[in-house]
């Protein structure tokens, strides 16, 4: 009995901490502006790593039903969930149009995700208006 309790603590210790770090995937329309946002993102410390994919083919309906092809590039984002709100606000002042899809990692090399979060920025206090304090 107490190593399956013991087995559910750890489970759930590995499980809180695998989620320190999420994958975003975003789509730009050529190099230029993935090279030029994807600086910026690590620049700010928004995340630690940045893939850019080229060429890959996005096919689409418009909103007025017409099919779409489009040649992309896919900004594959390595970051924290805490900083994800940051990062979909710098994507929208730099983009026309654009979104941040996000999946939670849960597993990888400690050493390589100690490394990633030392690329990354500590996410800024909210603070509350009534108190001038920053909420913690």
């Amino acid at each position: 009995m107490k190593s399956a309790i013991l087995l559910v603590l750890l489970s759930f210790v590995v499980a809180a901490s695998a989620v320190d770090h999420t994958i975003g995937l975003a789509t730009v329309c050529d190099d230029a502006t993935a090279e030029k946002i994807s600086a910026g993102i690590v620049s700010h410390q928004l995340a630690g790593e940045i893939h850019i994919i080229p060429n890959v083919k996005s096919i689409y309906r418009q909103n007025d039903g017409q099919l779409m092809s489009r040649q992309r590039q896919v900004l594959l984002v390595k970051t924290r969930p805490v900083l994800i709100d940051e990062l979909k606000t710098y994507l929208r002042q730099n983009l026309d149009l654009t979104d941040l899809v996000t999946f939670d990692i849960t597993g990888g090399s400690k050493p390589y995700f100690e490394w990633l979060q030392a690329r990354m920025k500590e996410p800024t206090p909210i603070k509350d208006p009534s108190h001038g304090e920053p909420d913690m």
